[in-house]
């Protein structure tokens, strides 16, 4: 047998690297930049300087200022750095807001939420070196260690608490806290942060925990069956999606791909036949 194997950048939040890097530095860090660590259905991506959308790839960077935008069918997972990911869901627009690491190792990630619904998932052990917002046009919803989903459509804003605490600052300046409180999800809201949350744990196996959490909270809204289905359709799709974007390539054709998940990335491997 003779193969190739890919390694996709699907990094899972556990990755330390740049968080070790920002706290052994001296002096302030240029932004580290997002970039999309997954993606499903149609999503387009319009950097700064461009006359136009072009699809997403996986990998993709997203400097300040980029802009995230996914159709009726499309979702995608940004990472800012390692332990802060916003989740986009479907029909909505987002904004790469700012992004920096202070000489304190303080990671600083800003989402603007245009129109739509983010689901939003910070590390609570990098608590003291997260500074994270996500912006829409009635305020910042900030938090440092915690899982919350925002929505905004049609004009009408909600803010919904999954574990941790997030403080609501309106254009006032008035501070809101959000607690946790499952009755306030929508049904909707909650099924796409439960599957935002299966996709980060299938790519990063230590955020299991955060998973089981997650549907403990919800256990009353649904039935333990139809959590288990959301998570099992939204973890296979990780999968699903790497093995298309693989097929995708000249050098896959007629072979069989074969994905695995290695230290927290997929690694794919095209096997063909012997010549």
């Amino acid at each position: 047998m003779k193969s190739l194997r890919l390694t996709l950048t699907i990094i899972a939040a556990a990755v330390g690297a740049l968080v070790a890097s920002a706290q052994q530095a001296s002096a302030p860090k240029a932004p580290s930049g997002a970039f999309i660590s997954f993606f499903s259905g149609e999503v387009m991506v319009t950097i700064p300087g461009a006359t136009a959308a072009v699809p997403a790839v996986l990998g993709d960077s997203l400097p300040e200022g980029s802009i995230v935008t996914t159709g009726p069918d499309g979702s995608a997972l940004v990472e800012s750095f390692a332990g802060i990911s916003t989740g986009v869901g479907d029909s909505s627009s987002v904004v790469i807001g700012k992004h920096t690491v202070s000489a304190e190792g303080v990671r600083t990630a800003e989402i603007e939420l245009k129109e739509g619904s983010t689901v939003s998932v910070l590390d609570p052990a990098k608590r003291k070196i997260n500074n994270y917002g996500v912006r829409t046009p009635k305020g910042v919803a900030a938090a440092r260690g915690t899982t919350y989903s925002t929505n905004y459509r049609g004009g009408v804003l909600s803010v919904n608490t999954a574990t941790g605490e997030v403080l609501f600052t309106d254009a006032k300046g008035v501070v809101t806290p959000k607690p946790v409180n499952a009755a306030n999800f929508t049904k909707v809201e909650a099924i796409v942060l439960i599957r935002f949350v299966a996709i980060i744990a299938k790519l990063n196996p230590a955020e299991q925990g955060r998973l089981e959490t997650v549907k403990l909270m919800f256990a009353n809204k649904f039935s333990a069956g139809e959590i288990d289905k959301n998570v099992g359709e939204a973890q296979k799709k990780v999968s699903d999606e790497a093995i298309n974007q693989a097929k995708a390539s000249p050098d896959s054709e007629d072979k069989k791909v074969i994905v695995t998940i290695k230290q927290n990335k997929l690694d794919i491997t095209i096997v063909s036949p012997a010549q």
